[in-house]
């Protein structure tokens, strides 16, 4: 017998989407299947689509705008599937999706699946992404960057209820908040990865993952200034101040944390992915100072983190800003 999946939609003004994402779940033709969405106070025909799909779903409702963590937090305790996933509403599922995970998740020592998804946009352009958890890719790897490609990751209803509620403080990286916590308790143990297509990605120019990109920035370097100053280190969390706009109603509400040298990996990795992005003096000066306080100099990179403490050396040998224009300049004619 087949385990009943929930798929939750969290809907903010995107029913130009909405009826393609409620189409996708009904093709399924999974046999158990409660599809909840919750309307997070659009403004557009979303409660148009709703009715017009009342049938189909297993819950429905329309709230006062109060953010995407919230309306998420109301499905998951209108779930009742031993699987969930977590369907955006301008996302669609590819056809046998459901089966597929279903099949994955009839190993009893499974917590969570992770498959691939295509992101593509209005021109047409397609690409494939990488899973959550790839072979390629070690527990240290995901410890530094803990990020979750969320659409096409499932859980188990159990594993789900130990990393949520998700927090109402965060609004763009609060999937990643939520993977922190798994990582914390399980590592990467009882995922599992299958080769199939389950998800397509929608970019568009009022997508969250394409206009706010500083937000996300901000989102996450919240939840690292507080691991910081969890771990006491004091300079490391002023300096992320400082860079960052940070979310001052945060806390981290959970029992476990990531410790002192993992907190550290996981600040370098965002500081060399980000941090080398330099466009202005605050930028530049920025560079120069995490250097020194992320002691990348004596940081052990991974692999494909070589590149990035390259370009951050470079920024970091330049005496000042003015010398740091030059030298660019000079590289991108000698380019």
């Amino acid at each position: 017998m087949k385990p009943k999946i929930s798929i939750i939609t969290p809907c903010y003004n995107q029913g130009r989407f909405l009826e393609e994402n409620i189409v996708s779940v009904i093709n399924q033709g999974y046999p158990d299947t409660e599809h909840i969405v919750i309307n997070d106070g659009s403004t557009d025909n979303t409660k148009e689509i709703l009715e017009q799909y009342k049938g189909n779903l297993a819950y429905s409702t329309t709230q006062p705008n109060s953010g995407q963590s919230d309306a998420l937090n109301k499905a998951f305790d209108k779930a009742t599937g031993e699987i969930i996933g977590w369907l955006n509403s301008d996302d669609y599922y590819a056809p046998g999706a459901l089966n597929a995970v279903s099949e994955a998740f009839s190993d009893p020592e499974v917590n969570v699946v992770c498959g691939y998804s295509i992101l593509f946009d209005d021109e047409g352009l397609h690409e494939k992404a990488s899973p959550t958890i790839t072979e390629n890719r070690g527990l240290e790897f995901h410890l530094r960057f803990p990020d979750i490609n969320q659409p096409p990751t499932f859980f188990r209803r159990k594993t789900m209820a130990e990393i949520t509620p998700l927090n109402t403080a965060l609004r763009y990286t609060m999937d990643r908040e939520m993977w922190i916590k798994y990582l914390q308790l399980y590592g990467i143990n009882h995922t599992k990865t299958i080769n199939d297509i389950l998800v397509y990605f929608r970019y568009h120019s009022t997508s969250n993952s394409q206009t706010k990109v500083d937000k996300f920035d901000d989102d996450y370097a919240t939840i690292l200034h507080w691991l910081a100053l969890k771990n006491k280190l004091t300079e490391v969390a002023n300096l992320l101040a400082s860079r960052y706009k940070l979310v001052p109603s945060y806390t981290y509400s959970f029992n476990k944390y990531p410790d002192t040298e993992t907190t550290l990996n996981m600040i370098r990795f965002f500081f060399l992915k980000r941090g080398g992005l330099v466009y202005n003096k605050s930028e530049f000066e920025y560079a120069k100072k995490g250097y020194k306080v992320f002691d990348i100099k004596n940081y052990k990179p991974l692999l494909e983190e070589k590149n990035a403490v390259q370009r951050m050396e470079s920024i970091v040998s330049c005496i000042n800003w003015l010398h740091f224009r030059v030298k660019r300049k000079i590289s991108t004619v000698n380019d």
